[in-house]
C-alpha cells in the first residue's frame, strides 16, 4: 500500500497522515516510497503483457517487442505510464493505436488509479526520416477471411473477373497490374477483392496487405492533412504496402484533392512493382468527375466485369449459401428463390437469412408454401405478373412513336438509342430473361451492351425526371401486364 499512498501524498491528498521527525528521515521516507513506486509501476506494466499478447495475437509481437518502460509520473489526476519506442514514427503509430487498450488493461488491475500513456520515440537526426513499419504485419486486418476462391461460384457471368483475380493472387505485381473490376452492386466485386488479399495472405506472410474502401481512404487523407501527418499516411499506403485493394473507386468522383493523392499513390506503387486492385460499379471512363490522367492509369492495366449470374448460377449460389446456413432446401424452394432475385446476391443473402430465421421460429422445414407465405414481399413481382419480352417492345414503339424494328436495329441516332436503352432496361427488370437472351431479341447484341444499356437508364432515373415520367407512361400503357 505504500505505492498507493505516495500517489496520494503526490496529489495533495495526505498531509499531516505522515508523521516524520525531519527533513532527513522525510528524504529517506520520500525516496524509498519512489523507487517502490517505480518497481510497482513496473511491475503493473510487465503483468498486463500476458492479456495485451492475448488480444493483440500477432500484432502484439510486431509492435510491442520494441517497447520497454522507462518511468511513471504523477500528476494530480492520473499516473502516467512513459514507454520508450525505436523511433517517432513507432511512437505516433502506438499512441494512436494501442494507448485506450494499454489503458484498459492497466485499469482491469487497479480502478482506483487514472492512467495516461506516454510514448517516446528516438530520432537522433536533425530532421528525422520516418522508417518503416514492421515487414510482418498487415496495417489493415480488414480482409474477411471467409471470402475465398473456394467457395466463389463460378458462371459465365463473373468467369473473366475471377480468372483475372486469381492470376493477380498468383503473380502479384506482375499480371494484370493494375486489375479494375467493375459491375453493380452484390455481383461479387468485394469477395473476389477479399480472396486475393486471403490467398496472398496465406501463401505470402510477410506481404503487406491494405484493403480499404474509397471512403476509409478519404478519411484517412483529412485526418493526415488536419494533424500534419500525411508523411505517415504516405508511408502507409506506400512504403508500407505491397498490395492495395481499394473498393468503390467511383466515389472519388469530384474529389480532386482526393484524386490526387490517389494519383500519386498509384504512380508510385505502379513504379515499385507493388500491386493495384480497385473495384467500382462501372467503367473508369463512365466515372463521373474522375480526372483524366487517373481514369487512363485504371484502363492501363486489365479490366474485367461481373455481371448478373444466369439462373443456374444463381441456383449454386443458392444452395452453397443456404448449406453455410444450416438451411435445407428443396429443389422447388431452391429454384422459387433463385428465379426471384434480380441477380444481387447480397439481397439473396437477406433472403435466405429470413427464411432461415422464420423456419427456426416456427421449427418447419423450408418448403416451397412456407417460402412462398413468408417471403412474397422480398420475392420480386415478375413472379407474380409475368410480362413477355414482345409485350414490352410493342409498348415502348407504340409509346414513343417508333416502330419495333428500329429498337432492334443498329441506327444511333439519339432518339432510337434512348428507346432501345428503354426497352432493355424495362425486359431486364420485368422479366426473367438473362442479358445474353435479351442479347438475341435486341438485334443479336452482345450481353456486354445490354448490361450497359441497363446501368445506364438505371442511372439516369436518379437525375433526369423526364425520363422517370417517360417509364411511367409505359407501364400504364402495359397496363396489368407489369406490376
Amino acid at each position: 500500500m505504500i505505492y498507493q499512498k505516495l500517489v496520494l501524498w503526490s496529489r495533495g491528498h495526505i498531509k499531516n497522515e505522515i508523521l516524520i521527525g525531519n527533513s532527513i528521515e522525510f528524504g529517506y521516507f520520500y525516496s524509498s516510497c519512489k523507487l517502490q513506486l517505480r518497481i510497482k509501476m513496473e511491475d503493473l506494466w510487465l503483468q498486463i503483457q500476458p492479456k495485451l499478447r492475448q488480444k493483440l495475437g500477432n500484432n502484439y509481437d510486431a509492435w510491442f517487442n520494441g517497447i520497454s518502460f522507462i518511468k511513471s509520473t504523477i500528476d494530480t489526476d492520473k499516473t502516467t505510464f512513459v514507454l520508450q519506442t525505436p523511433n517517432d514514427y513507432y511512437a505516433s503509430y502506438m499512441s494512436e493505436n494501442y494507448s485506450e487498450i494499454i489503458k484498459e488493461e492497466l485499469s482491469a488491475i487497479d480502478e482506483n488509479l487514472q492512467f495516461s500513456i506516454m510514448f517516446l520515440g528516438n530520432t537522433p537526426s536533425e530532421n528525422p526520416q520516418i522508417t518503416s513499419l514492421p515487414k510482418n504485419i498487415n496495417l489493415n486486418s480488414a480482409l474477411n477471411k471467409t471470402k475465398a476462391f473456394s467457395n466463389f461460384i463460378v458462371g459465365g457471368c463473373n468467369r473473366l473477373a475471377q480468372a483475372a483475380a486469381y492470376a493477380v493472387a498468383e503473380h502479384p505485381g506482375e499480371t494484370y497490374n493494375p486489375l479494375f473490376i467493375y459491375g453493380s452492386t452484390g455481383l461479387g466485386k468485394t469477395h473476389l477483392l477479399h480472396a486475393i488479399g486471403n490467398k496472398i495472405a496465406a501463401e505470402r506472410p510477410r506481404f503487406r496487405i491494405l484493403y480499404v474502401t474509397s471512403e476509409e481512404f478519404t478519411i484517412e487523407l483529412i485526418s493526415a492533412f488536419r494533424h500534419r501527418k500525411t508523411a505517415e499516411f504516405q508511408l502507409k499506403f506506400r512504403t508500407n504496402c505491397d498490395l492495395l485493394l481499394m473498393d468503390d473507386v467511383q466515389f472519388f468522383s469530384g474529389k480532386e484533392r482526393t484524386q490526387e493523392e490517389l494519383f500519386h499513390t498509384f504512380e508510385w506503387l505502379k513504379n515499385n512493382n507493388r500491386q493495384i486492385v480497385f473495384t467500382a460499379d462501372m467503367l473508369p471512363k463512365e466515372i463521373v468527375g474522375l480526372e483524366k490522367r487517373l481514369r487512363t492509369r485504371c484502363e492501363s492495366g486489365m479490366i474485367a466485369d461481373t455481371q448478373p449470374p444466369d439462373l443456374e448460377t444463381l441456383l449454386a449460389i443458392t444452395y452453397q449459401k443456404s448449406e453455410l446456413m444450416n438451411l435445407k432446401l428443396n429443389p422447388q424452394t431452391a429454384h422459387y428463390i433463385a428465379s426471384g432475385i434480380n441477380g444481387n446476391i447480397r439481397e439473396l443473402e437477406g433472403v435466405l437469412t429470413r427464411l432461415k430465421a422464420l423456419c427456426d421460429l416456427h421449427r418447419t422445414e423450408p418448403s416451397l408454401t412456407f417460402a412462398t407465405m413468408h417471403l412474397q414481399q422480398f420475392i420480386a413481382k415478375k413472379q407474380m405478373q409475368p410480362v413477355g419480352a414482345s409485350r414490352i417492345l410493342e409498348t415502348v414503339a407504340t409509346t414513343v412513336g417508333i416502330e419495333i424494328k428500329d429498337l432492334t436495329g443498329s441506327s444511333r441516332k439519339k432518339a432510337l438509342v434512348k428507346a432501345r436503352h428503354i426497352a432493355i432496361y424495362l425486359i431486364r427488370e420485368n422479366t426473367s430473361m438473362s442479358l445474353p437472351e435479351i442479347g438475341r431479341i435486341m438485334g443479336n447484341r452482345d450481353h456486354t451492351t445490354i448490361y450497359h444499356a441497363h446501368q445506364k437508364i438505371q442511372r439516369e432515373l436518379e437525375l433526369q425526371p423526364d425520363l422517370k415520367n417517360t417509364l411511367e407512361l409505359i407501364k400504364r400503357n402495359l397496363k396489368d401486364d407489369l406490376p
